[in-house]
């Protein structure tokens, strides 16, 4: 279905059963997903076709961002014109996860290099206040970082979004709801997962064990 699904522009948003439906066209939230599910795929299958569908995952986040940290575009008619301006959302966060890990892995500057680029300016775009999962998504990308690819304003960002996750659950959690928000919405585990690995990858164990309770 993933193969059905996947196209030589992106991965087409839904589906009629198993009949992919190109109206609904592409987004950079399921082409983020995209990347991250193809960088595991290409370690354990075909590496040639899925890293072929990797890189062209990443051809379509870099024509999404904004070089000068405005964000990035998120939705793409299946006629391939961009629907909406660069702005920061959960698509940004689900981009900047997708580049950490592939940047954790890669070591050809081919990749490198154009993935380095395109993360700092990610980074650079969510200088401002973030939703929750915005900030959960970037740190699970963040945090896959060795340190020598985490710079400074990296570093800033990821210490930032684990600070934000902290102080939502303790704004939020009592005896009887153990939670960072007052209701459960969409994406709920990325939470704590989250939490958990944005405080190994910085030595906070106090987060680590809030992320696991």
């Amino acid at each position: 279905h993933l193969f059905t699904l996947v196209d030589d522009a992106g991965i087409v948003q839904h589906a009629r059963g198993v009949i992919p439906n190109r109206s609904s066209g592409y987004c950079v939230d399921d082409v983020a997903r995209l990347a991250v599910v193809a960088l595991q795929l290409s370690r354990r299958g075909d590496e040639r076709v899925w890293t072929s569908i990797l890189y062209r995952a990443l051809a379509f986040l870099y024509d999404a961002t904004d070089e000068d940290g405005a964000g990035m575009r998120n939705f793409m008619s299946y006629e391939r014109t961009w629907l909406d301006e660069p702005h920061v959302g959960d698509h940004v966060g689900r981009s900047v996860w997708a580049l950490g890990a592939v940047l954790s892995t890669a070591w050809v500057p081919a990749v490198v290099g154009p993935g380095g680029r395109m993360l700092a300016a990610l980074v650079s775009s969510l200088r401002g206040d973030l939703y929750l999962r915005t900030a959960a998504y970037a740190t699970l990308g963040l945090a896959s970082l060795d340190a020598d690819r985490l710079d400074d304003e990296a570093r800033a960002l990821l210490e930032r979004c684990v600070e934000q996750l902290a102080a939502a659950h303790a704004a939020t959690s009592s005896e009887d709801w153990c939670w960072f928000e007052d209701k459960l919405t969409y994406d709920n585990a990325r939470l704590p997962h989250a939490l958990i690995v944005g405080g190994e990858a910085l030595g906070r164990a106090d987060h680590v064990a809030t992320g696991l309770a």
